[in-house]
Formats: C-alpha cells, structure tokens, sequence
C-alpha cells in the first residue's frame, strides 16, 4: 500500500517528462518552476516519512529512483538542445550505470539489501543539479561608442566588452547539426528590387514597422544575409540554398505560431512557411550541415557598474 510519503515521491516522477518538455521548447521559465517543485518534493517526503514514522522498503527505493530519473531526463533534455556537451551527459550516466551495478551486485552475490541514503549522496546530487545549472539570470548590456565607427568595428568593441565585464573565455569548433535550408519554392521566387526600401520607409512616416503576435524581417540584403538574419531567432541556423545572386529589399511578416508564447526562439510552422511562399516565393526544407559554433569554456557573472 503506497504511503503519503510515496505519494509525494511519485509527484517527482511525475513532473519529470514535464520538466523535460519545457526545456526542448526552450520554456525554461517554466522549466525552473517545475524543476523547483520537484525539489521540494524530495525535501517533504523524508520530513514526512520521518514525522508520521512512515518509511518503508518500497519509500527507501522509489526515493533515489526518483532522484535519479529526474536527473537524467533533465540532463538529457539538455544535451539535445546543445545547453550541455554530450561528454557531460555520458559522465552522469556512466556514474548511474556503475551505481547500478554495484547495486544489482550487492542484491544478487551478497547479503546486502538495504541501500540508505549517505551525505556523499546528497552531495553527489546537489552538484549534478548544479551543474545543469538550469538558469533564466539575463542582463542588459548598455555601451556608447566615443567617435562615430564602423559596422566591424563596432562589433570588435562589443565583444571585446563582453570578454571583459563577463571574463568569458570561447573558442570555435565546426560540428554536423540540424539545420533549414532556404530554397526556392514551386512557382519561383518573388524578390523585391533593393529600390523599395525607400517607398516603404516613406510610407511609414517614422513609424514603427513592427506589429504586436507578429515576427517580421524587413531588411535589404543578399540571400545568404538574409537567411542568417532570419534564423537568429529560430531553434537552428537557416542556410541559404537558393543560388540567387544579388541583393534585395525583403519585407517579410507573419503571424506568432500556435504555441508561441513563452518560448525563447521562433518556431517554424504553417504561419511562417506560408508567409515565405506567398510574399518571398521561398520556403524552407530540413537537413543537416557543418556549421561553425562558438563553445563558451568560461564565464563569470558580472560585476555592478
């Protein structure tokens, strides 16, 4: 018969597909806050089973099973969306998988059948969820050039900056992952002569182009620039795969996909695919390809002015 205390435990267990969810989606607001909540049940069910004199064999068990399948979902949700490295995620359940071992060991070859919780444990845990780091900290950075400079130069500044008050410390590495490729569509495409820019700033009058539940990008650029610029904000980079020269005046605007809210990135959906069909004559199509990335080794949090 499941006892209160195991009730709790199985709310972690619960939570955590959840838990994971959120962070393939990039929600991870709401991440934190499940992730919270199953903390909290792992605090309540050892006061309780302890409280209520309650425990049992089945507690004793189910509790590091818990533990442990919260972890390692969190961890591989993680690694798949490239916030840990893989070798992190083969560390944690290479250590799982020897525990394991040993334990299975102890119940089949020797007299062994209790497994009590040690502080070592608890350590060992506060720093696997350390190590996640499951973080939602951000900060404004706000700088002024002395003297009027260029584009690259500005951008020299700006990381330079970012180097200096984060002590952050990157390299760059080449690595295969998922990407769109930008082609074109049935039909052919529809691309705006350069000239445009300016009758569509007049038409504006200083006002603002952008509209609230609607991602836009209204830019004069090459193909290759332009499918950077729209894959900034998406889940992978965007690859240009049209083979069009030149530049052009794009004036793209589509409506927030169904699930939007909440996410940090753009989904790619119906909304934006017919968007680039019906007003660019493009459209995107899944792959994979080498892409450069930059792999932060070290940071710090900075410092108040």
């Amino acid at each position: 018969m499941l006892t209160i205390p195991n009730l709790v435990t199985l709310i972690r267990l619960v939570l955590a597909p959840f838990v994971a969810m959120a962070i393939l989606n990039s929600a991870y607001p709401l991440a934190i806050g499940l992730f919270f909540t199953a903390g909290i049940t792992d605090i309540i069910d050892g006061a309780l089973a302890r409280k209520m004199d309650d425990t049992s064999l089945f507690g004793a068990y189910l509790d590091p099973i818990a533990d442990k399948i919260l972890l390692s979902v969190i961890y591989l949700a993680l690694a798949l969306v490239h916030d840990i490295p893989w070798w992190m995620l083969g560390v944690v359940f290479g250590r799982d998988l020897l525990i394991l071992g040993m334990a299975a060991y102890g119940l089949l070859f020797t007299s062994i059948r209790k497994f009590p919780p040690s502080v070592w444990g608890k350590i060992s845990t506060f720093f696997q969820i350390s190590a996640a780091h499951l973080s939602s900290d951000s900060y404004d950075i706000l700088a002024k050039a002395g003297a009027p400079v260029s584009v690259s130069q500005l951008r020299m500044m700006l990381q330079e900056l970012v180097a200096k008050r984060f002590k952050l410390a990157l390299h760059r590495e080449t690595k295969m992952l998922p990407v769109y490729e930008l082609v074109v569509a049935k039909g052919g495409p529809k691309l705006r002569d350069p000239k445009e820019e300016e009758s569509f700033n007049s038409a504006l009058a200083g006002k603002s182009p952008f509209r609230p539940g609607f991602a836009s990008v209204f830019s004069n650029k090459s193909l290759p620039e332009f499918a950077e610029r729209l894959g900034r904000p998406m889940d992978r980079p965007i690859l240009d795969k049209t083979g069009i020269q030149g530049r052009y005046w794009f004036q793209l605007e589509w409506a927030d996909e169904p699930g939007q809210t909440g996410r940090q990135y753009l989904l790619v959906g119906t909304n934006l695919l017919t968007a680039l069909q019906e007003q660019l004559g493009l459209t995107l199509e899944g792959g994979t390809a080498m892409v450069e990335i930059l792999i932060i080794d070290s940071a710090e949090k900075p410092l108040g002015n």
